[in-house]
């Protein structure tokens, strides 16, 4: 084979480690992200606490739900409320 022709053995096999650390990159990127995510849905980030509704479905008193908050799966199922403090909410 002529010098120069076609692609070398040398050039594939550093094109295959680099695509071989762009996945991996890739799986460590795409792990801490799904780890962020949830600590940044949790309901303790959002300032709220995790709590069984009243029996007639409403938020406990003194309380509001945050519907974008995650609570971890509970029987019976918990939602997250935030402690209302101010009197205009009362």
């Amino acid at each position: 084979m002529k010098k120069g022709q076609g692609l070398s053995i040398t050039t594939i096999v550093v094109a295959a480690i680099a695509l071989l650390v762009l996945v991996v990159l890739v799986a460590v990127f795409a792990g801490n992200a799904t780890k962020v995510n949830t600590a940044v849905n949790s309901c303790a980030s959002a300032g709220g606490v995790c709590l069984a509704p009243a029996e007639d479905g409403s938020a406990p008193d003194g309380h509001t739900r945050l519907f974008t908050a995650k609570c971890p799966e509970t029987e019976p199922k918990e939602f997250c409320y935030a402690k209302l403090e101010n009197a205009v909410f009362e």
